[in-house]
């Protein structure tokens, strides 16, 4: 009935770095999903990115114009064009920096890595100059699961409340985690040699999300205590 295509490369370097294997995953991967959704006349729920902003006008809505700055960004919005040119029912749903804790054998996200480095006291330095609306991966799946249960088509923008610099969400982790904020130093996205450009600022507007899908946006510290008390239980 419902297909959620959340597969893809979702390094932003490698992606830089491999083109060719990138975009055949990440686009030609989204081409033969949306066939094959059209065969057996199935829904599509797309899992794009907030990669396809430039970050220099936030807040963004579903209907601002999109401009990547890398070859990551490119690959998501050509993702979306193929979803929206398919001839079957679909949805795109644009995530911002999710965290939580990972299926084994998955790729990390900040708030993992952060919380097992200052447990092992090592220092860690983390950019103050980029900001973003942390999002928990069970609140980005109530935003997918809101769209399919209520039969919603477009683009939606999930994102969580509060409009903070990693910085700041570093802190938050070391709050709520009990952990040694000093290990902590801010920098600017300069003193990281990335090959691929980060936009600054992506930051969405959940107007959508809210009234629309009625789904409210997660504060960072609500989150986070989610994320301790789920390891807890998990031990």
């Amino acid at each position: 009935d419902v297909v959620i295509h959340t597969a893809a490369i979702g390094s932003v370097d490698f992606a830089e770095r491999n083109r060719e294997e990138t975009r055949k995953v990440n686009a030609g991967g989204t081409e033969v999903v949306a066939a094959l959704c059209q065969i057996v006349k199935s829904r599509l729920i797309y899992i794009s990115s907030n990669a396809v902003f430039d970050g220099r006008a936030p807040f963004y809505s579903e209907t601002a114009p999109v401009n990547p700055i890398n070859y990551y960004g490119e690959l998501k919005v050509e993702a979306e064009n193929i979803v929206r040119e398919s001839n079957i029912p679909w949805a795109i749903v644009r995530p911002i920096l999710l965290y939580g804790w990972p299926y084994p054998g998955e790729r990390d996200n900040p708030v993992v890595w952060w919380v097992r480095s200052l447990e092992n006291g090592k220092p860690i330095m983390v950019v103050d100059n980029v900001f973003n609306k942390p999002l928990p991966a069970w609140s980005c799946a109530e935003v997918v699961w809101e769209v399919i249960r209520q039969n919603r088509a477009g683009v939606f923008h999930a994102a969580g409340r509060d409009h903070i610099s990693l910085y700041q969400f570093a802190l938050q982790v070391a709050e709520v985690f009990d952990l040694d904020a000093r290990l902590i130093t801010p920098v600017p996205d300069s003193y990281f040699p990335e090959i691929a450009p980060r936009p600054r600022d992506t930051s969405f507007d959940t107007s959508k999300m809210e009234n629309e899908l009625g789904v409210k946006p997660v504060g960072v510290k609500d989150g986070l205590v989610r994320m301790k008390s789920e390891r807890t239980v998990r031990q």
